[in-house]
């Protein structure tokens, strides 16, 4: 799933009374396609995580699969914020959405034709994940140029919670789709699904009208325009504080999401469908959360709702390490799914809201190359600490982890830094 923007009338700019993104078509629209293609990013999830587990026992390969799909942020992130700034946005998506439609049906053919090894599926995963990375910096800045300003941070959070229903949804199916008709099908589900989005794309006037709307620019070199986001981070504390808060979190975070297939299967004993449910625990606490999360923002303020999101994402895994079964688990990732939502929706929401109009692809590229490090450091760590001990292990040191990060986060995130979040939740 990778994301827009106006000639006559920008939709920001119109007077309204709507207090919900949901009045805005197009908005609909887009969410709800989000939501199609989430669920089959899910069930391909939980078809390659046990394709790959049915070829090698070995975790690191599990794990493997996390870095692969992530590596190619590392070099096209960038690259895809500047394009997202300089050119039309939804033809930058139709082209990542049609490429991660065939680097999804990719696996579905190797194994048709008897061809799938480790080496073909972690390129299929590769190749899946630089398609995203193409689209998503166009992609986040979408959201901001359909709805008025005021209702950005409503609109991240309801983002969120797309993704995490399909976090409910997707693994479910998944199992079911891999217990009855075998793992090739959760990849062409998986395929079938950016139709959804490249729909979405073709049919809706208002976001081919915001794919063309004149943003600000400033002078630079080719070279220059690198390096603005970087400059216009440092010297912004709302900015630095959400860059450090989510390195924190995401190196911690990802042990354990990179080993939970290998966890679920070796610690717990959990067969596709068990597997299915953690996720879906994780899924149901998350939507839980994204539904008081604006309440609890504005009551008790950036700095504490995340350093306690965190903390409690930290907790909850580290009681999930200690579990014997799949059903002493699930309260411990519903915990932990509170935890997630509270704490990347209102950091992401935060960089939306600070950032200048015309670095805003590049500053959220930049934020979303920051987090895809520290997650490709992270499901490394994972797949060494299991090879190393056990999942159990790993799992347990990435809970602990969490907990070190929130004390980190509660002093990155000063309190000047808080009013942009509070004004545009309120």
């Amino acid at each position: 799933m990778t994301q827009r923007v106006l000639i006559h009338m920008s939709p920001r700019s119109r007077t309204t009374t709507d207090s919900s993104p949901f009045s805005n078509a197009a908005f609909r629209a887009v969410w709800v396609a989000s939501v199609f293609s989430f669920i089959g990013t899910w069930v391909q999830d939980v078809g390659e995580s046990w394709v790959m587990l049915s070829m090698s026992r070995d975790p690191r390969l599990v794990a493997a699969l996390t870095t692969c799909f992530l590596a190619p942020t590392l070099v096209l992130t960038l690259p895809a914020g500047l394009l997202a700034d300089r050119l039309d946005r939804r033809k930058l998506l139709l082209w990542s959405q049609a490429l991660s439609a065939l680097a999804a049906a990719g696996p579905a053919v190797a194994i048709r034709l008897n061809h799938m090894t480790p080496g073909v599926l972690l390129a299929c995963t590769a190749l899946l994940g630089a398609a995203g990375a193409l689209g998503a910096p166009a992609w986040q800045t979408l959201v901001p140029e359909l709805l008025p300003r005021r209702l950005t941070v409503q609109a991240v959070t309801l983002g969120s919670i797309a993704f995490n229903i399909a976090r409910v949804v997707g693994p479910a199916l998944g199992g079911v789709l891999l217990a009855s008709a075998g793992a090739e099908t959760t990849f062409v589900v998986n395929a079938l699904s950016f139709l959804a989005v490249l729909w979405v794309l073709g049919r809706y006037e208002e976001v081919r009208r915001a794919s063309e709307l004149a943003r600000p620019s400033t002078p630079t070199t080719r070279i220059g325009a690198f390096f603005d986001p970087l400059r216009e981070v440092r010297s912004t504390p709302a900015l630095w504080g959400a860059f450090g808060s989510v390195a924190a979190f995401g190196v911690s975070a990802t042990i354990i999401m990179a080993i939970l297939p290998a966890f679920a299967k070796h610690a717990l004993g959990a067969s596709a469908s068990g597997y299915g449910a953690l996720l879906s625990a994780l899924g149901c606490g998350a939507i839980t959360s994204g539904l008081f999360l604006a309440r609890l923002r504005t009551r008790f303020g950036k700095r504490v709702t995340v350093s306690t999101g965190i903390a409690a994402y930290g907790i909850a895994t580290f009681l999930a390490s200690r579990a014997e079964h799949v059903a002493s688990a699930l309260p411990c990732f519903f915990l932990a799914g509170l935890g997630w939502i509270a704490c990347l929706t209102t950091l992401s929401a935060s960089v939306q809201l600070t950032a200048r109009t015309e670095t805003k692809s590049r500053v959220t590229a930049l934020y979303q190359l920051n987090f895809y490090v520290w997650l490709t450091v992270g499901a490394w760590a994972g797949g060494a600490l299991a090879e190393r001990w056990n999942e159990r292990v790993a799992v347990a040191v990435g809970g602990l982890g969490c907990v070190v990060a929130a004390a980190i986060t509660s002093r990155l995130l000063e309190e000047r830094a808080r009013p942009a979040v509070i004004t545009a939740s309120g």
